[in-house]
C-alpha cells in the first residue's frame, strides 16, 4: 500500500497495484490464490482481496481481478431485478401471467440501464455544469450525476417527485 501511496503522490493521479499470494484456511484441503488490489486516489486508500482458483491469477492478477469485478456488476443487476423491481414476485398460479410480469420487470430494468448509460459519468461531468431537465433546485451540482449509478428505488422516488411537482 505504501508503494501505491508514493506513486500516487508522485504522479498526482490514482494508482492501482496488484499482488498475489497463496492462502489456506483451516478447512480448505489446499492453498488458493489471493489477489490483493491496493489503490490510492484523492479520496484515500482502498484495499480489496479476491480468493480465486483461476489458473491465470499468478500471471495476470489485474485481469483476473477485473473479471471478478465485472461478474459482481452483473450480479448487482440481477439483485436489482429481483429485489428492487420485484422481479422475483411471480405469485400467480398461471404460467403466462408470471411470464408476462417477469417480461415487464425485465423491460423496466433494461430501460433503467439505458437511461443510466445516457447520463454523464460523475468523473466526466464538469463541476457546476447542469444537465437540462433534472434536479433544478441545486444548480451547483451537475444535474443527473448522482443518478448515473442510482438504485431503482432512487429513480422511482425521483420520477414520483417530478410528477407531483408537475401536478
Amino acid at each position: 500500500m505504501s508503494t501505491a501511496v508514493d506513486q500516487s503522490e508522485r504522479a498526482g493521479e490514482k494508482q492501482r497495484l496488484f499482488t498475489v499470494t497463496q492462502y489456506q484456511a483451516r478447512k480448505w484441503n489446499h492453498f488458493r490464490n489471493v489477489i490483493i488490489k491496493m489503490e490510492c486516489h484523492a479520496g484515500g486508500t482502498n484495499r480489496r482481496a479476491v480468493v480465486t482458483n483461476r489458473p491465470g491469477a499468478m500471471i495476470v492478477p489485474q485481469g483476473v481481478y477485473d473479471d471478478y469485478i465485472q461478474r459482481g456488476e452483473s450480479e448487482n443487476r440481477n439483485k436489482e431485478l429481483k429485489i428492487d423491481l420485484c422481479g422475483g414476485r411471480l405469485s400467480d398460479h398461471r404460467f403466462m401471467a408470471n411470464l408476462f410480469r417477469l417480461c415487464l420487470h425485465t423491460l423496466v430494468l433494461n430501460l433503467l440501464i439505458r437511461l443510466r448509460s445516457q447520463l454523464p459519468r460523475p468523473e466526466a461531468a464538469e463541476p457546476g455544469r447542469s444537465v437540462p431537465g433534472l434536479d433544478r433546485e441545486s444548480p451547483t451540482v451537475p444535474e443527473g450525476r448522482e443518478l448515473h449509478r442510482a438504485q431503482p428505488a432512487t429513480w422511482r422516488l425521483r420520477i414520483i417527485t417530478a410528477v407531483c411537482r408537475l401536478l
